[in-house]
């Protein structure tokens, strides 16, 4: 289906008095077919992506232009080179340095820098750490006094009660039956 705007360029779209107002969408229209206003739909899981893309994409990089860490590179590199660690040169130059100690370590791990994580006298001695996978437990108070081997005992000691096994299902409830 063509529009008006598809046929004539000097077209222009009228607004709906409803998307004046809140919740500014025609989510909730009474008349979507019949509308001839161009529409307006809030779909929350795209904008739940679009927000995590957002969010994502503002955290990758490096925060520094390509002079400053030019300039990071030509100070922290030497020294590393000498067998200073990153903390020690963090603290004698954190007013010239522009990033955290823990941004320092990222850096040289990406390979930013000259310096690589071989350079670093104790990095390669470390292990990686590995990642503990959480375990549930599951509390088991609920099966004292009802495991199989007890219901057993219980009917040898009861022999005058019947015992009756029932299956419930629950599910909708319908008044017509076939």
């Amino acid at each position: 289906m063509r529009t008006c705007s598809q046929y004539c360029n000097n077209y222009v779209p009228g607004t709906c008095p409803k998307l004046l107002k809140p919740p500014y969408v025609c989510n909730g229209c009474t008349y979507p077919r019949t509308c001839g206003y161009d529409k307006m739909y809030y779909r929350a899981s795209y904008a739940d992506d679009t927000y995590h893309d957002g969010m994502s994409s503002s955290r990758k990089g490096i925060d520094l232009s390509p002079e400053e860490l030019n300039e990071l590179d030509q100070l922290i590199s030497p020294l590393l080179l000498k067998g200073q660690s990153i903390a020690h040169i963090y603290a004698t130059h954190a007013d010239e340095i522009k990033c955290s100690k823990r941004t320092l370590y990222s850096y040289v791990d990406q390979g930013v820098l000259k310096v690589r994580n071989i350079d670093l006298p104790r990095k390669v001695r470390y292990k990686l750490r590995s990642k503990k996978q959480k375990t549930v437990k599951i509390s088991q108070e609920y099966r004292v006094g009802r495991t199989y081997e007890e219901f057993l005992a219980f009917t040898e000691m009861n022999p005058e009660l019947n015992a009756v096994e029932v299956d419930v299902v629950e599910g909708q409830k319908v008044e017509k039956y076939c």
